[in-house]
């Protein structure tokens, strides 16, 4: 391990973190993406949460965590990620706002999963989503009540949070990489 760790620093020492250069489709200075790998290991049922936060462009947060409770479905974990994402964006958008005084759109939140984004808003059947526990619902109340935040589908191949949850193949893994570092 530790000579695919010293390996990993020594090919990539050239590389250097590029501030405020994504650019994304939006008004909003501050943007999210997040991603769940549910049950990914199976000597482990707790699924993995990782999230990406851009202020004006610049990497200003990340996290990867495993979930504090098991969850029963790709959904359901995806749902317990966007809380936990949200959360952190609830706080850096109160802290933009009443101590920056920046008047801000809602926030978008890039999310591979349409099930999560639906269920955020409200929908789905109260016979498939009565498991999900209240404590988790934190995304509803941000982007279907408050609309602070606006959930909006990204392509896994295209969310940068996917690289937080789980081991990607060398090109994705890049791609992704030089999109958190200010490369593309």
């Amino acid at each position: 391990m530790l000579f695919h760790i010293l390996a990993y620093l020594k090919g990539t020492k050239s590389l250097k973190l590029v501030i405020g250069k994504y650019d994304f489709d939006t008004d909003s200075p501050l943007v999210a993406m997040v991603d769940s790998d549910f049950a990914g290991n199976s000597t482990d049922p707790k699924a993995t949460t990782g999230y990406v936060i851009w202020a004006w462009g610049s990497v200003v947060h990340t996290e990867s965590r495993k979930q504090g409770a098991v969850t029963k479905s790709t959904t359901e974990a995806e749902l317990v990620a966007a809380s936990h994402a949200t959360a952190f964006i609830k706080y850096m958008r109160r802290m933009l706002t009443e101590d920056f005084r920046c008047d801000l759109p809602a926030t978008p939140l890039g999310e591979d999963n349409t099930g999560c984004i639906h269920v955020s808003y409200g929908g789905g059947s109260w016979k498939r989503t009565r498991h999900i526990r209240v404590a988790d619902s934190y995304i509803y109340q941000e982007a279907a009540l408050a609309k602070t935040i606006q959930l909006q589908y990204v392509r896994s191949c295209d969310n940068v949070a996917d690289m937080f949850t789980k081991s990607l193949p060398r090109a994705t893994f890049e791609k992704l990489r030089g999109a958190i570092m200010g490369y593309e």
